[in-house]
């Protein structure tokens, strides 16, 4: 089976607000732009979605639905790490996030660890790979999929945040061999997002 791991588009910043008041953040114009090009690209390649339940993965997931013509199965284990965090502290949110990146083993703020953040999206991964599926396409959030890739693959990359929105991760996973990686971090750009790219750079227009 191929699993193909989207990242949710770009959401509607807000630097007044913590992690868990940013689950109320949809997706920009420019967001449901970026997810669009890559569910026209995974058009006809996949036969399931199953999304995080959070709003800028619901959503990115409704326009996945919406391309391909596929039902949306949520599945709280691809939440996003620090999904619960109360801190409105921007500055304190990253120092917790590069704690957590040089101890995954050790819960942050009395909840849990990277690694076991990372073990839910694994866990989602080995439970969709025994449905009768070709290929899936997992909706989540990138820091549990930059967690993955560095710990299962070696992917690892000395700047916070690159894996970009509405990102294409697959994987190849085969009865009774580890899982093997294909790809990372595949941006699709259509004409619309080129429009879009061109409007924020010279023009300073934000959607």
């Amino acid at each position: 089976m191929k699993i193909y791991i989207l990242r949710h588009g770009e959401r509607i910043p807000n630097k007044q607000v913590g992690e868990k008041e940013s689950l109320n953040l949809g997706l920009t114009k420019h967001g449901r732009n970026q997810v669009r090009a890559s569910a026209n690209f995974l058009k006809n390649k996949i036969e399931h979605i199953v999304s995080s339940p959070i709003i800028r993965t619901k959503e990115s997931a409704e326009i996945l639905s919406e391309v391909t013509g596929l039902p949306i199965n949520y599945n709280d284990n691809l939440k996003e790490f620090f999904a619960e965090l109360n801190s409105s502290d921007q500055k304190e949110g990253k120092r917790l996030k590069e704690y957590a990146r040089a101890h995954p083993d050790e819960p942050i703020s009395g909840r849990e660890s990277l690694n076991h953040a990372i073990d839910r999206l694994k866990k989602v991964i080995e439970g969709t790979s025994q449905l009768s599926y070709k290929a899936v396409c997992l909706v989540t959030h990138r820091v549990i999929v930059e967690g993955m890739l560095a710990r299962e693959w070696g992917v690892n990359k000395t700047e916070q945040g690159w894996l970009r929105n509405a990102s294409i991760t697959a994987i190849d996973v085969k009865s009774g061999k580890a899982p093997k990686l294909l790809y990372y971090d595949r941006r699709i750009i259509d004409w619309q997002l080129f429009i879009d790219l061109i409007k924020r750079r010279f023009l300073n227009k934000y959607e």
